[in-house]
């Protein structure tokens, strides 16, 4: 079983193709479990914000997946994926993209 962060680093940096997004500085979860915020420094030495959210295709509707909360543990299931978006703007120092997750994650956005 591959780590689900892994995986959706791949996947992200797939879906940006030229930009690299080098490591993943922190993880805010917002309090019902179904959006994380993850912070990621760039190759130009300015972090980005990327939306994680986990995708159940349990029902086979590729179409249509249901989003679902993120696992607490171990425990993944083999239809989940996870689908990152990086989010508009970029920021000079890890703190104010900090700020930034936490006022968007306070505001339900």
């Amino acid at each position: 079983m591959s780590d689900p962060a892994a995986v959706a680093d791949m996947a992200l940096a797939e879906h940006r193709g030229g930009m690299e997004l080098r490591y993943r500085h922190a993880e805010l979860l917002s309090a019902d479990a179904m959006l994380r915020l993850a912070i990621y420094d760039r190759a130009d030495l300015r972090y980005q914000i990327v939306e994680e959210r986990v995708r159940s295709y349990e029902a086979n509707d590729e179409w249509h997946p249901d989003n679902v909360p993120f696992p607490c543990g171990a425990h993944w299931e083999p239809f989940w994926q996870i689908q990152a978006e990086p989010r508009e703007g970029l920021f000079e120092t890890i703190g104010d993209a900090l700020v930034s997750a936490k006022l968007s994650l306070a505001n339900g956005s």
